[in-house]
C-alpha cells in the first residue's frame, strides 16, 4: 500500500466504522453490499480498514478503468456483474454556449437540486456537454429536474449501458522535470511558475494531494498521487521516470 495516513478527523472515523458495518452486513445477508461514491482518500481509509480487520472480499468500481470516484462493494463469494452496481451514467448536453461550463457549473447545478456530493462520480467534460457517474436513487431527478447549468439550458438522459473507453474524454498527458518530489516544485513545473509561487499557492491551503490539503510545500509526493489545486486543475503522477544527468527527475503526469 502507498502512504497511508490513519483517521485524523472525528469524520474519519465514522467513516471508517460505517465500512466495517457495511461488512458485517454484507456477511449477514450473505449478499453484496454498497457503498456510495467515495473519493480517493476514503477508498485508501476503507482499503486499510478492511484489512486491519480481516473483513470480507471487496473491489472499487466507478464505471470505468479509470475512475478517480468509485463505489466499494464488499461480497462474500462472488463480486457483482456490471450491470448490479448501484449507479447509471447520464449523458448531459448543451445546444448553445456551454462550451465554456466547468465542472464547478455542472457540480454547482447538481449541489443546488439537493443531490450530495457523495451520490455523484465522476463527471467527464466532452464537447458537447459531459458524462455523468451518480447513484441510481438519484439518476432519475437529475433527468427530470437538472435543465440548466448556469444560464446554458441542458437535458441529461440515462445511457443505456456504461460508455466504452473510447467514447470517454481522455486527459492531456504532460512530460516535465523537477528537481524534487516536493509538492511545491511539481507545482511549479506543472503551472509554468517560480517556487517561491507554487509553495505560496500551497501554504494558502489552495493544494489537495490524492484527497488530503496540504500546506507544507516540503510535502513529498508519490507514484499515482493526484494535485488538484482549488481554482485552476487537476493532474496525476503517473510515472516516476528517470534522472536527467544533472539529477532532474522526468515525470509524467495527467491533466483533466
Amino acid at each position: 500500500m502507498k502512504r497511508f495516513l490513519p483517521p485524523r478527523t472525528p469524520q474519519e472515523q465514522i467513516f471508517c466504522k460505517q465500512v466495517l458495518t457495511l461488512a458485517a452486513r454484507s456477511e449477514k445477508t450473505t449478499r453484496p453490499c454498497f457503498s456510495s461514491f467515495l473519493d480517493e482518500r476514503q477508498q485508501q481509509l476503507a482499503r486499510a480498514q478492511l484489512a486491519a480487520n480481516n473483513a470480507t472480499q471487496h473491489l472499487f468500481f466507478g464505471g470505468f478503468d479509470a475512475a478517480e470516484r468509485k463505489v466499494l462493494c464488499v461480497y462474500l463469494d462472488e463480486p457483482p456483474e456490471l450491470w448490479e452496481w448501484p449507479f447509471y451514467v447520464v449523458r448531459l448536453r448543451w445546444k448553445t454556449g456551454g462550451a465554456t461550463l466547468t465542472h464547478r457549473d455542472y457540480l454547482g447545478a447538481l449541489m443546488g437540486l439537493g443531490i450530495e456530493r457523495r451520490s455523484l462520480g465522476d463527471l467527464l467534460l466532452c464537447e458537447d456537454g459531459a458524462y455523468l457517474f451518480v447513484v441510481s436513487t438519484q439518476a432519475q431527478t437529475v433527468c427530470d429536474e437538472l435543465l440548466s447549468v448556469g444560464r446554458v439550458s441542458v437535458t441529461a438522459t440515462l445511457c443505456s449501458e456504461l460508455p466504452s473507453e473510447h467514447e470517454l474524454p481522455q486527459p492531456e498527458q504532460k512530460t516535465i522535470n523537477v528537481a524534487s518530489l516536493r509538492v511545491d516544485a511539481v507545482l511549479a513545473a506543472v503551472l509554468h511558475t517560480s517556487r517561491s509561487d507554487a509553495a505560496a499557492l500551497v501554504s494558502s491551503g489552495k493544494v489537495m494531494v490524492s484527497h488530503l490539503e496540504v500546506d507544507n510545500p516540503s510535502f513529498l509526493m508519490e507514484e499515482g498521487d493526484s494535485l488538484t489545486v482549488r481554482g485552476v486543475g487537476k493532474f496525476r503522477l503517473q510515472q516516476i521516470g528517470g534522472e536527467s544527468k544533472k539529477g532532474r527527475l522526468f515525470l509524467s503526469l495527467l491533466q483533466y
